[in-house]
């Protein structure tokens, strides 16, 4: 679904002429991101799970965190909140953006702060 969700990201009017520019590879990569942020935060759940697939692919949610990309690159993980649900995100994540190394999480590196 994560594929999906990055072709439902790409703007209307990415043609050929724009093909391998400097803003053509930027949108594409900053898309991927977000799709990527989604299927840490929301996809790959164990069989049963509530995922919110069509709304994950639906075109007003990706319309809307299409919205998220500026002219510079983004260094966050932003998964989005489909239907008003919060992210929910492994540990290993959460820690992360709390500013722990992976080499601290491992025990063999500075902790944060």
């Amino acid at each position: 679904p994560a594929f999906l969700q990055q072709l439902a990201l790409l703007p209307d009017g990415l043609g050929p002429e724009t093909y391998g520019t400097p803003e053509y590879v930027h949108t594409l990569v900053e898309g991927a991101k977000l799709a990527m942020a989604d299927r840490e935060a929301w996809y790959g759940d164990a069989p049963g799970a509530d995922v919110p697939l069509k709304t994950l692919l639906s075109t007003p949610y990706n319309a809307e965190r299409r919205a998220l990309v500026g002219p510079d690159a983004s260094w966050e993980l932003r998964p989005g909140s489909p239907d008003g649900r919060a992210p929910r995100l492994a540990a290993y994540v959460r820690a992360q953006q709390d500013g722990w190394s992976p080499e601290a999480l491992a025990g063999a590196g500075p902790l944060p702060g």
